[in-house]
């Protein structure tokens, strides 16, 4: 192979390397539209609406938020309603207390 075919070669392979890095990589053809979100819970579903090749944000959903103990919604869309620790504080006070009682009863030897 010749000097210049090599050249000529070489002169190709960069053109076409710079071509293909520049080649954008298309998601969608506009006007299609896909689902997203979730249905669970509070939470609704949205759409996504493809704009030059790319796909939109979620549009229209319900998104999850912080739950709320005792409203019987889940808030969080996680599947479970009012996982809250109402009763953790309570739950807490009569430890101590059974603690230092026992305690007490100890120290008294009963």
């Amino acid at each position: 192979m010749s000097k210049g075919n090599i050249m000529a070669l070489s002169v190709a392979l960069i053109a076409f390397v710079s071509f293909a890095a520049s080649v954008h990589a298309i998601d969608c053809f506009k006007g299609q539209t896909r689902p997203c979100g979730s249905n669970i819970g509070a939470c609704q579903a949205g759409v996504r609406v493809c704009h030059d090749g790319n796909w939109s944000d979620c549009i229209g959903g319900t998104l999850p938020s912080d739950e709320i103990c005792d409203n019987g919604i889940d808030d969080d869309c996680d599947g479970a309603t009012d996982e809250c620790l109402t009763f953790a504080p309570v739950l807490i006070i009569t430890g101590l207390l059974l603690f230092v009682i026992m305690g007490l009863l100890i120290k008294l030897g009963f």
